[in-house]
């Protein structure tokens, strides 16, 4: 018999080549910010927003300057002095979530502001505990000074003079830890900067402003924030920051809200999806292997 037809040969040609085909396949396969892998559970709609809207808007309460189109949602327009924003009247039924947000952030000035931030607040401000056109808008990037939960911000006015904005970070405020909010040093007293593991950066800066059809994604596990941004050259998401919020979710609302102040931009969105994360998601996607 020839060394070619061998049985120990052909074993070792056959696992050979079921090792090239398996690792294709785990690559192909890896889970990365947005990609099927990444997730498994279906988009919950009613926390959701899709084209085309219905601009009776079933599921959310919107007030201040927030106009609803069936193309997109405008939370201000590039006018100056505007507050925007907009409720989601029902509560996440699980802490572990994932939300993508396509977006817009115009005008034709050279410099824009103020900026916005997407929201999980608890039930203190929900629609039916509150009355009133505007009673959920304020000063923190247009929403109320007073909320409780936490936000991701998106700060587009270099109000402390350092050319680092756009800047990306995270906020948190809880009933019995108020904030004294800093609007001159860009927050930097008050982003949350407990890691989520060794590392990890609590902020990043994004040059969001006048890109078409921007687009974010925040992955909410284990009480970790973890905030991806698409690469502006590309399809791809980037990593930009994951830190400790160390709230329970469940049972919260999703909102969004911006605000214009002397500078303006007009603050749109196009696409929100939510759906639910588990214990298979966890470990999913590896942060310090996307960091820049």
């Amino acid at each position: 018999m020839s060394p070619s037809s061998s049985p120990s040969y052909l074993c070792i040609i056959v696992s050979f080549i079921i090792v090239i085909v398996t690792s294709g396949k785990k690559k192909d396969g890896e889970a990365k910010p947005g990609s099927a892998a990444s997730h498994h559970l279906p988009i919950e709609t009613h926390h959701s927003l899709h084209h085309p809207f219905d601009v009776s808007m079933p599921y959310w309460k919107y007030g201040g300057s927030t106009v609803a189109t069936e193309s997109f949602i405008r939370l201000t327009p590039n006018a100056q002095s505007r507050q925007g924003w907009l409720f989601n009247e029902f509560e996440l039924q699980s802490n572990d979530w994932e939300i993508e947000l396509h977006f817009e952030v115009k005008s034709d000035y050279h410099i824009g502001g103020d900026g916005f931030g997407i929201f999980i607040l608890n039930d203190t401000f929900h629609p039916r505990r509150n009355k009133g056109h505007n009673y959920l808008a304020g000063s923190i990037f247009g929403l109320t000074e007073r909320f409780q939960g936490f936000g991701v911000i998106f700060d587009t006015y270099d109000n402390d003079g350092n050319r680092d904005n756009p800047t990306v970070y995270a906020v948190k405020q809880e009933r019995t830890k108020m904030q004294q909010w800093n609007h001159d040093n860009d927050m930097a007293d008050n982003m949350v900067k407990i890691p989520a593991t060794k590392d990890a950066d609590y902020q990043c800066t994004n040059n969001y402003r006048n890109v078409d059809n921007h687009r974010v994604i925040l992955r909410y596990i284990n009480n970790d924030l973890h905030v991806y941004l698409k690469s502006i050259n590309g399809e791809n998401y980037e990593y930009c920051f994951s830190v400790n919020i160390g709230i329970n979710s469940k049972k919260y609302y999703i909102a969004l809200a911006a605000m214009t102040g002397q500078v303006a931009d007009k603050h749109d969105l196009f696409l929100l999806s939510t759906r639910y994360l588990d214990a298979s998601d966890s470990q999913k996607i590896d942060d310090s292997r996307m960091k820049r």
